[in-house]
């Protein structure tokens, strides 16, 4: 068993100075209570890194980066989100933001090679979770991810 709200402070931990020079503010609301899954530590860290560094390179200064967990509806399963206050993602993008190679914006020379979502699905689905992705109307994306207890 992992305890995710270790997990997810230790990340915020890892990437707050990269948030900070680019002049965004992370936010990890968690308490130190401990919830815990029963995951592969490490490639769960791949899927919250991924995220955490597309919200990153999506969410301008000023904006703000948020990471919890909480128990979902489904008493089985814990949910993991990701939320920022960037540009959002294109609604005729979203059915193919899991796909490998997909670039929602083709004009980025740098960033990625469009691997990591499609790569972080598998290895969410591979733990018998899921993932989810929704716009926000004042801007931004959100990523839940649902793991099993």
């Amino acid at each position: 068993m992992t305890d995710l709200s270790g997990l997810l402070a230790d990340l915020a931990e890892l990437v707050r100075p990269e948030a900070e020079a680019r002049g965004i503010r992370l936010i990890n609301p968690n308490r130190p209570v401990p919830i815990e899954a029963d995951i592969d530590a490490k490639r769960v860290k791949q899927v919250i890194l991924n995220l955490l560094a597309n919200a990153l390179r999506h969410t301008p200064s000023g904006g703000d980066i948020s990471i919890r967990v909480s128990l979902a509806e489904d008493p089985a399963f814990v949910v993991v989100t990701v939320q920022d206050t960037g540009r959002g993602i294109p609604a005729d993008t979203m059915p193919y933001l899991f796909d490998r190679f997909y670039k929602v914006d083709k004009s980025e020379r740098s960033g990625g090679s469009g691997l990591g979502l499609a790569i972080a699905r598998q290895i969410v689905v591979a733990h018998g979770g899921r993932i989810e992705v929704r716009n926000h109307m004042h801007g931004g994306a959100e990523f839940d991810v649902h793991l099993p207890r």
